[in-house]
């Protein structure tokens, strides 16, 4: 068992069923869109996710389009077409509440309302229900008149209960048959996104695109993908997925018809500007903190006290901090080490030729390995007693005695080494 485990344990096997278990949920992830997705929905993305393409195609159908790159102020031209397209910086209050009173003067708008925006509370709709595979379109309009009570089945298909097990092909189908566009059919599965309203919709709402899909899990039903609301003297058209008007999907000819027939819808007049919100997807002048405490310290009186009195503390501290006389370093004293105690002793004696200081020293470091017991006499007599109790060491004896009463050659001391380790030997062992 231990061993099964330790084979197991390995890190080649470890590592290798880590990846082994990556590459299988890597592949039971849903397929996103993500290749079409990708950037923002910016007048100035080129890539798949943008919307350059609708941009620059309605410039060349004869439209005038701007870009803006400033906050919505109070006030704001009521001729214009303002396109807000899901913005990575949402609109304050204030900006939807300047949006909309340039609808009601005849403006038109455009946008795409995230549930719990500001502009998604005040317009009373909003987008709900995500669906990756995306929803089958079962009606819609092209044109600008609103739906009646008598031709509100035209144009598209209603599925029943019956219907939920049909594929979103078969439903569109059945929708083609009782008449929906083919231009709107092409949307199937490329929306992703339905609508919500929190109230009741007028009767002259214009529903651009209908889709089809299951409420909560449970209940099939009808909602729209992208209307058409009148307010005051402007309109507004909402979208629940602003991502059909990216630029992958103008590729196809049957899906540019629809983002033509909203601006037609929408705009007050055929010279209207189209303006692009860029300011949202982080283009122009944003608040920046640096900015706004330069502002502070140089156009306030507080600031420029503040600043007056930051300089007067710097003088203080360049004043206080000034020395007119440059300082002494502290001299420092290192102890020497006992190895350079013995370099320093042992050159101090050569110079001096103190052999027979050496000698003495020596002759008493042997008494104090060997002799601790017999603490009686002085050096000469311990080495004495040493040469009687083993008599072969007598010469070396008497050589060492003689060094500590009369002056060497350095030839000569050196000598004593060999003295001294015989004398060692004999009494260690």
């Amino acid at each position: 068992m231990a061993d099964t485990l330790e084979r197991l344990l390995r890190p080649r096997v470890v590592f290798g069923a880590l990846a082994l278990v990556v590459l299988v949920i890597l592949a039971l992830l849903p397929e996103d869109i993500d290749p079409e997705t990708t950037g923002s929905l910016s007048s100035l993305d080129y890539r798949p996710g943008g919307v350059r393409g609708w941009y620059e195609g309605s410039q060349r159908l004869g439209w005038k389009m701007r870009r803006n790159e400033t906050r919505y102020r109070a006030t704001l031209d009521t001729t214009k077409v303002f396109v807000v397209l899901d913005p990575d910086i949402p609109p304050t209050a204030a900006e939807v509440g300047a949006l909309l009173a340039a609808v009601r003067g005849g403006a038109g708008l455009i946008v795409s309302a995230d549930r719990g925006t500001p502009l998604a509370d005040s317009l009373h709709v909003y987008s709900d229900q995500f669906q990756w595979g995306g929803y089958p379109v079962v009606g819609g309009r092209l044109g600008a008149e609103p739906v009646s009570e008598d031709d509100e089945s035209e144009g598209g298909y209603e599925p029943t209960a019956a219907d939920t097990a049909l594929s979103d092909d078969t439903i569109t189908a059945r929708a083609q048959r009782r008449g929906l566009p083919p231009q709107l059919a092409a949307y199937t599965g490329k929306v992703r996104r339905m609508l919500r309203a929190s109230r009741p919709l007028p009767p002259d709402t214009i529903p651009f695109l209908t889709v089809f899909g299951i409420r909560n899990q449970v209940q099939p039903t009808t909602s729209p993908a992208v209307l058409g609301l009148a307010r005051g003297r402007g309109r507004i058209v909402v979208l629940s997925d602003p991502y059909i008007l990216r630029n992958q999907l103008l590729g196809d000819e049957e899906l540019v018809v629809l983002p033509q027939r909203i601006l037609e819808w929408v705009a007050p007049s055929a010279s209207a500007v189209v303006e692009f919100d860029e300011y949202h997807h982080g283009q122009g002048r944003h608040g920046s903190p640096i900015r706004v405490v330069r502002r502070a310290l140089s156009e306030t009186p507080p600031g420029r006290m503040a600043l007056q009195l930051a300089a007067a503390g710097l003088v203080l501290l360049v004043a206080s901090g000034t020395r007119p006389i440059q300082p002494r370093s502290r001299a420092r004293f290192e102890r020497r080490s006992p190895l350079e105690h013995v370099g320093a002793l042992s050159r101090a004696y050569a110079q001096a030729g103190a052999t027979r200081l050496a000698a003495r020293r020596l002759v008493h470091g042997i008494r104090r390995r060997h002799g601790s017991a017999q603490r009686s006499g002085d050096d000469e007599a311990f080495l004495r007693r040493l040469a009687d109790r083993h008599p072969p060491i007598r010469a070396n004896v008497e050589r060492l005695v003689a060094a500590t009463k009369q002056p060497l050659s350095p030839r000569e001391f050196t000598l004593l080494a060999d003295d001294i380790d015989t004398i060692e030997r004999t009494l260690t062992t």
